[in-house]
């Protein structure tokens, strides 16, 4: 019997191998020059100019090559309504007022930016002023807040109370009015 001799198909893999390498290194060398060919060089240096909207003086005056006019945007509005810092009135809300612990905790925000003042607290319980008090105020970036009542449970005791605070700062005067039930 003679024996016959088999082909080794080896290399037909191998070709393809190398086909589908060669293939995958172009597509990768394609896919990073195009996303990185809108970024300038970290060497290169452009020459820019921000012109405003006043004519020049010589009119018909070319622009130089390579000089990049800028041309200033709309100031944009940051959002819809009112500058509340502009009302005559102080305006806020109370955050939180509840009962943590052994006392009444109350805090208040108000809307405008107070740079001095004071909040005078008033808790009542059926029209009867139960407490009063009264805080400094602190200010953060864009608003103010009261530096927070806590009220001791055993002045108060437990039941329904009509919170008003009436905030004073800056030559403004406002009213927050709330509730809380102990």
């Amino acid at each position: 019997m003679t024996k016959r001799r088999r082909r080794s198909k080896k290399w037909i893999y191998w070709l393809f191998f190398l086909v589908l390498l060669i293939g995958a290194v172009l597509v990768c060398s394609m896919v990073y020059k195009d996303y990185f060919s809108d970024k300038p060089e970290e060497g290169a240096e452009s020459k820019v100019e921000v012109k405003d909207d006043v004519e020049d003086e010589e009119e018909g005056q070319d622009a130089v090559a390579g000089e990049v006019e800028v041309v200033k945007k709309e100031e944009v509005v940051q959002y819809d309504g009112d500058n509340p810092n502009e009302l005559e009135e102080l305006t806020g809300a109370i955050t939180y007022a509840g009962a943590n612990g052994n006392k009444i905790m109350i805090r208040v925000n108000i809307d405008q930016y107070l740079t001095d003042g004071v909040c005078n607290l008033s808790l009542r319980e059926n029209g009867a002023l139960i407490f009063s008090d009264s805080v400094g105020l602190d200010s953060s970036a864009s608003t103010t807040t009261c530096m927070g009542f806590d009220i001791p449970l055993s002045i108060t005791g437990g039941g329904n109370f009509q919170i008003t605070i009436n905030v004073n700062g800056d030559g403004k005067n406002g009213t927050i009015m709330g509730e809380v039930n102990v």
